[in-house]
Order: C-alpha cells, then structure tokens, then sequence
C-alpha cells in the first residue's frame, strides 16, 4: 500500500543467495545466503550464512527495527573464533598467546544501535567458547626454576570461556579449564575470573598445582609432585598501576601470602602492607617469616 507515502505498511518476502556486503569499504562480508520478512519497519533475518575474515558464521534469527535515526539489531549468532578476531573483540592481544591458525567454537547473542551514517551507538555481546584442546603461549614467562618441566607452554583441554561486552566499556570473562604443563601430568583445574569497567581491571585467578613439582630454593622450600598446593591470586589494574589484593600459595602444612603489593607498570614494587609465610623447608624445620609495613 503505497497511497500518501505509507512506506511503513510495505511488506516484502524473500531470499539472498550468494551475495557480498561491503561497508564503507572498512568491513567486507562475503558468500551471504538469507531469508527475510519485511513489515511496518521491522526486518527479520532467518537462516543467514557468510563468510567474514575466511570465517564462517550463521545465525537462526536477527530482528532489525528501523527509526527515523536509529537502526536496532537484535538476534544470535554461532561461528568459528580465531585469536585475531577475539584480539578485536576484547581489545587485548590475544594473538601472543594462541596462534592465529587455531580456530574456536562460539555461540553469542547480541544487541546494538547504528545511526543512518553506519556509526555504532550502543552495542551488548555475550559469547560462550568452548574447546577440546589448546596450547596457551607462555613465552615472556620464565618460571622453569620455581616450576620443574614447565616449558613456557600451558595444555588446555575441555574448557570453556564465557565473555560480556558492551559499549560502556565494560568486559566480564570467565575462564575454566583442565591443564597440564606435560604430557607426563594428570590434568588439574585452572580458573580465570576477570572483569573491567572504564580504566579498572580485576583479575582472579585459582590454580590446582597438585602435580607440579615447586622450588623456592632462596627460602629451602620443595613441594613435590602429588603434594596438594593451590594458587590464589587477586589482582587489580588501574592505568599503569597494579595491586596485588591477595596472592596465597598453600596446602594443609604450609602457606605463603602476601597482602597489598602495589607495583610499577614494569611490575617493580613500590609499596606494600605484609608478606607472611609458615612453611617446613627441605629438612623438615618449621619456618615462620613476618614482614610487616611500618604505618607510622
């Protein structure tokens, strides 16, 4: 019905096969298939297929709404993750860590607003990753004298990651997963809790260390493989400034912790409250070491 202008009441049915979109020659999405229903300004997608970065995505169903201003999206979507694009998506370099060959499995659903000029308004994007197998990159990490067989590589398997973004600069992500350091070890749990909101990070970050041989050989302390030890460590990031809030190494005899350890953006320690350990060293003698700040 297009008396006096009513465009709104135009309903239109059909199918795109094989298509290419290219906006504002910034983003290029390829081999586009999709069915859609047009009515009173709303555009529902279903059965959409294409190819973006030489990856595949589908979606069962995308509600559009068009205003006088604003265009909202709203639907799901399920697709394969590579570190480049999850770089993007988290604004962190994630490509240091896993390589760029090795692709995920993701399920999302998001919503967001974009003006008549194409420039997003407001955006909220929840996935969930999971995975079989995976090898995480340690290489700026030498821990090989407090660590034995660690070989600056973490092997993940049957984890997942649970991430929310949104254009209030905001991101949650939770990590968990099976790990070893070898292919001599049993698989023990590791977790990651993070979140960030404008310039403020945590970090929380749990490790089961029972099959990992430990050495502090400046304190005398050995933990041996299959002696429980756990790792708790909480740690915040304000610009360049880090704070570790809580960092306690432990089993049922012996424990390290360390209280309000404020460090430089090079990780040098400018401040701290306390530093506490109650240990039995390599010859069975019961160590107790306090180190307290002076407020005054």
């Amino acid at each position: 019905n297009l008396k006096n202008n009513n465009f709104d009441q135009i309903e239109l049915k059909g199918k795109i096969n094989n298509t290419e979109l290219n906006i504002l020659d910034k983003q290029k999405y390829e081999n586009i298939i999709l069915d859609f229903n047009f009515k009173n300004n709303n555009l529902k997608i279903s059965n959409l297929k294409f190819k973006y970065k030489n990856l595949n995505f589908s979606s069962k169903k995308i509600e559009t709404i068009i205003g006088d201003k604003i265009i909202s999206f709203k639907g799901d979507l399920k697709n394969l993750f590579n570190s480049a694009l999850l770089s993007n998506l988290l604004s962190r370099d994630i490509k240091k860590y896993i390589d760029e060959e090795v692709l995920l499995s993701a399920n999302s659903i998001f919503e967001f607003e974009i003006n008549k000029k194409f420039k997003i308004k407001k955006y909220k994007f929840k996935s969930k990753v999971r995975f079989q197998d995976l090898i995480i990159n340690l290489k700026n990490i030498n821990a090989k004298k407090y660590l034995k067989g660690f070989d600056k590589k973490l092997l993940l398997s049957e984890g997942f990651l649970d991430f929310n973004i949104n254009s209030k600069k905001q991101i949650s992500i939770k990590f968990n997963s099976n790990y070893i350091l070898n292919k001599k070890q049993k698989p023990k749990e590791i977790s990651i809790n993070y979140s960030m909101d404008g310039s403020n990070e945590l970090y929380d970050l749990n490790i089961d260390l029972i099959e990992n041989e430990i050495n502090f050989n400046q304190i005398n302390f050995n933990k041996k493989k299959g002696e429980e030890f756990n790792l708790n460590l909480i740690l915040t990031k304000k610009k360049n400034l880090y704070r570790i809030k809580k960092l306690e190494l432990f089993n049922s005899k012996n424990k390290f912790k360390i209280n309000n350890f404020k460090l430089s953006k090079n990780f040098k320690i400018i401040d701290f409250d306390s530093l506490n350990a109650n240990y039995f060293n390599i010859n069975g003698f019961n160590n107790y070491i306090s180190i307290t700040k002076n407020k005054n």
